[in-house]
């Protein structure tokens, strides 16, 4: 056991217990405890002492799999990620000023993502470190600053991220002339009067809000980046205890958990033939039931007549990566709506179909950093 030690009350608090607690990290490989010693201090086994946040997180990110996720052996990306790092740490970690404000909405106009496709260590580092600009910054702020609340918004409710409860973000708001209302605003200020009319600005946008669908129903349903597809890899298979033809698949997708879902693969493919695979994961449909089991997400198939195969992406892909097509851009919905006419999964099925192996939207692949999804033998076929 590696003893950390971390001040409570210290900004640093809440980034080490999120990250050990997405990573998956036991007590009983590192323990932290939360003290009333300003010093942060991780003690390795030989007495070697790490006393800088940086090298403590670089250090927790090489324990397992989700760490070499979160922080890549990739250069260029580990480089990406020291900045957004750098960048928190001369904020000591609580970053409120206009301009890094700035800098992070205006980094994420086109992406999901601070650094690729997936969460990465940037990520987790930034998003704990505005818990203060998220808290304090009124309701015109945050509209204001549209991605970075997007973002925000996004990375709160992934599975597994939690610094405590849900902070009310509002997303997909079009406001006119930014600079110019961000120029004299302190985003963090405590001033009683900014805070009351922070509350009354607050009320009319949970009313409005009610009254409309926002930024999902403002984007074509048959938006294919609205779909959360990610790397997924299968750890454990069994048959559904009440259905002959499904099995119940538990799914690493780089979570604090293994996803459980079910899938009718029972008549088509082997145990042998699904576990230790990687697998194309649609993992923003929303939670149920098949037959008293819970599932959450759908493996993708692809199919021609009676023959079914696994839509795999590279073997060296990335557990939990954002799969994308071309250069299409967009946050995926947070969950799919299920309605008819409103559900895009729905909507660009008829597009996704199998060619010469590979797994396409239209005329575009299904791409991740190592290259793309294709199924084994299949020349052409259906994706579902």
């Amino acid at each position: 056991m590696i003893p950390l030690e971390v001040h409570k009350a210290s900004n640093y608090a809440n980034i080490v217990k999120l990250l050990l607690s997405y990573s998956n990290i036991k007590d009983d490989l590192i323990k932290l405890t939360l003290s009333d010693n300003p010093q942060l201090t991780l003690t390795l086994p030989n007495g070697t002492q790490y006393t800088e946040l940086p090298t403590i997180m670089i250090y927790i990110m090489g324990q397992n799999d989700t760490g070499k996720i979160l922080y890549p052996d990739d250069n260029l990306l580990k480089a990406k990620i020291d900045q957004w790092i750098s960048l928190a740490n001369k904020k000591d970690y609580s970053i409120c000023d206009s301009e890094s404000i700035r800098e992070i909405d205006s980094s994420l106009v086109h992406t999901t993502f601070l650094v690729c496709n997936n969460i990465t260590l940037a990520d987790i580092v930034i998003y704990s470190s505005l818990l203060h600009w998220a808290k304090k910054s009124t309701t015109k702020e945050k509209e204001l600053m549209c991605n970075l609340s997007r973002w925000y918004n996004h990375i709160q409710h992934l599975p597994g991220i939690s610094i405590g409860n849900y902070i009310d973000i509002p997303t997909g708001t079009t406001v006119s002339s930014l600079s110019s209302m961000l120029n004299n605003v302190n985003v963090c200020g405590d001033n009683k009067k900014s805070n009351k009319s922070a509350q009354k600005a607050e009320g009319k946008y949970n009313k409005k809000i009610q009254n409309s669908n926002f930024s999902n129903d403002a984007r074509p349903v048959d938006d294919i980046t609205r779909l959360a597809v990610r790397v997924g890899l299968v750890k454990e298979i069994s048959k559904h205890p009440d259905a002959d033809k499904i099995y119940c698949l538990k799914i690493d997708i780089a979570e604090s958990k293994l996803r459980d879902i079910c899938s009718g693969l029972v008549e088509h493919l082997k145990p042998e033939e699904i576990i230790n695979k990687k697998v194309c994961v649609l993992s923003n449909l929303k939670p149920r039931k098949i037959r008293g089991v819970d599932s959450n997400g759908m493996v993708l198939c692809v199919s021609y007549n009676d023959k079914v195969e696994l839509l795999e992406p590279p073997s060296d892909s990335m557990v939990g990566e954002l799969i994308t097509w071309g250069d299409l851009k967009g946050e995926p919905d947070v969950v799919l709506s299920g309605k008819s006419g409103k559900n895009p999964f729905e909507a660009v099925q008829k597009d996704l179909v199998c060619k010469n192996k590979i797994g396409y939207y239209k005329d575009l692949p299904f791409s991740t950093l190592s290259g793309v999804c294709s199924c084994n033998t299949l020349i052409k076929g259906t994706i579902s």
